[in-house]
């Protein structure tokens, strides 16, 4: 799992190379850049059913995507069996205790990409 560094905009990057199981420093090759990524960036490198991008479900191991309130920003989370990684914390949470930090309360999941193993 990999914490993404303080003031950065590396959630995209660090939810993939926890997926990956590779370093922040390589994710951030795949990708190319160190800013904000888009879904597009993301999925290429991982397999997934294309299809299967959805607001309504939220897979069983996925990354998805989170909205804060009216903000206009997003973050990128992983979700695995009931449980959240977000890099910000940069260890796994159940949803209920990721719902309890103060910066998430007015949060949302928007979408889930299913990860296919």
């Amino acid at each position: 799992m990999i914490k993404q560094p303080d003031k950065s905009n590396l959630c995209g990057q660090c939810c993939l190379a926890t997926i990956l199981d590779i370093t922040l420093d390589e994710s951030i090759k795949l990708v190319g850049h160190k800013h904000e990524t888009r879904t597009k960036e993301i999925i290429k490198h991982f397999k997934t059913n294309k299809k299967d991008l959805t607001k309504k479900t939220i897979f069983n191991y996925s990354l998805c995507r989170v909205h804060f309130g009216k903000e206009k920003f997003t973050h990128w989370i992983v979700y695995k069996n009931g449980e959240i990684y977000d890099p910000n914390i940069g260890y796994y949470v159940t949803h209920d205790e990721w719902k309890e930090i103060t910066y998430y309360s007015n949060s949302r999941i928007t979408s889930s990409i299913e990860i296919i193993k």
